[in-house]
This record gives structure tokens, sequence and C-alpha cells, in this order.
């Protein structure tokens, strides 16, 4: 048996021993747009500039398929896809995520995950955000070899008052040390409201397993007289680096994506 199926037969056995669990009162109305990510069509509904490393794996316990993204040895790419909309000022993104036993980024670099965002000529890639082109906030996941074996989760933001590259807000820690675990099926939810043009007030959030880790409310996206850049995408990347790229062939999943253009609860509670 190969790593690849090794990793599958992995997930078949471990799918539904871990539960997610979404935070209290975020229920209270169903998603605008809901991609179970268990078909090939689902890849569909994406702009998609890398997909060829997507694939969908069986889940003989439940029935279901999930989406495998396979990060290649010394690459960079598990996958690069978008969900455009209109535009929104507030949006509340939710999926759910499994790292194998072997995951693992290189040393000091984290792996970039899905996020929120209206790229342009800039926002991304090195291209300083100046509040009239673009900007990003994704997610970021990083080892800690040496805090019992952890995965610890960030904010990588692209906004006004950045430095020469993206900035980097760490969520909150459990008493372990970690934000997520390898082996366990772990919902993440994050949160944007977009600023007043020429105002800090833009805000994030992150929840894990229903549970806030995260939270900043005085960030800004976009310059006064350029109300044209809301939120208008979902980013549906996988990246690994920074410069660094992957040490070894490596397999994330995910399933059950979920979006809300505007907040969950009330205007306060986000």
């Amino acid at each position: 048996m190969n790593d690849q199926e090794t990793a599958s037969e992995t997930l078949a056995m471990d799918l539904n021993n871990n539960c997610c669990s979404s935070r209290p009162g975020s229920n209270r109305r169903s998603p605008d747009v809901y991609i179970p990510l268990d078909s090939e069509s689902d890849l569909e509904l994406f702009s998609q500039y890398r997909s060829n490393q997507v694939s969908f794996t069986d889940h003989s316990d439940s029935g279901r398929k999930v989406k495998r993204v396979h990060i290649p040895k010394d690459q960079h790419y598990g996958m690069a896809m978008q969900y455009h909309f209109s535009g929104a000022d507030e949006v509340t993104l939710r999926w759910e995520q499994y790292l194998p036993d072997e995951w693992m980024p290189a040393r000091g670099t984290h792996i970039k995950f899905p996020g929120i965002g209206n790229r342009d000529e800039h926002g991304w890639g090195g291209r300083r955000t100046d509040g009239t082109s673009g900007w990003t906030v994704r997610t970021g996941l990083r080892n800690q070899p040496d805090q019992n074996n952890a995965v610890t989760v960030e904010f990588y933001v692209y906004h006004m008052e950045m430095g020469r590259w993206g900035s980097i807000y760490s969520w909150d820690r459990d008493e372990n040390g970690a934000g997520v675990y390898r082996g366990e099926w772990t919902e993440m939810e994050i949160y944007v409201r977009v600023n007043t043009p020429g105002e800090d007030d833009g805000i994030i959030c992150g929840w894990i397993n229903g549970e806030q880790r995260f939270e900043k409310t005085d960030l800004k996206f976009r310059a006064e007289g350029y109300d044209q850049y809301d939120i208008r995408e979902i980013i549906w990347d996988i990246y690994h680096g920074g410069a660094e790229s992957s040490p070894i062939d490596q397999d994330i999943y995910f399933r059950n994506l979920k979006i809300w253009y505007g907040s969950l609860n009330s205007e306060t509670d986000y």
C-alpha cells in the first residue's frame, strides 16, 4: 500500500469519529451558498487557475466523497480557485478540513488556506495594498514542532497598513498550544467586514469548531472614494510558503463549504 492509499484509509476510519460543532446561535439561517465538495461538478462553480491536483476520495462510512488537494514535494501549489459574486460589505465563510498525520509544512513557514478578498492589481503575491486596487484576508496553518506537535492558525492579511508582505495575526491557541490537530475533522469559520472607505473599522474574526479564536476591528482595506473594493471573492486556494516549497508529498481534505453574505448573529456578535 502506498502513502496515498494509507492516508485515504486513515481518513475513512477517522471521518465520523470527530464531530464539528458550530458556534452557538450561528445556524439561524441557511447559507446563501452551500457546496458539499463531494463531486467533480462542484468544481464548475469556481474559476479555476490550478485544479489538476484536486480529486475526490470515497468515504466508506458515510457514502460521501470528500475533496482531496495534493501538494507535491518541492512544489508550492495545491489548488488555486475562486468563487466570485457581485459584492457584499460582510461575508461569513465556513468549511471543514482534515489534516492527515503526516501533514507537514516546511519549518518556519505556513501553508496558506482559504480566505476572503477582492484582488485586483494589488492585494496578493507581494503587491502591497494601498487601498485603491485590492486586498485579501487568508488563513494559514503553521507547524509548531516543539509544542506537542501542535498546528497553529493565523490570518495572513493584505491591508493598507501592512509592511512589505502581508501582516500575520496569530489566532488564540488551546491549552496544548494548538489551533487545530492532525487526524481530526475541524470546522473553520471566518468573518470579514470591509471597512468604511478611508476609515479604520474593518473587522476580521475566526472560529475553530465553534469557539472564537481571533478578532480584530481596526483594519483598513480600501481608501476613501474606492467603495467598489468591497468583498467579491472567496479565495479557495492552497499554497505552501513563502519561499519554501513543500518538504513532502502531502494531502489536505475538505468538505461542506458554506458562504453567507453577511453576519450570522447580531451586528455585535458577527
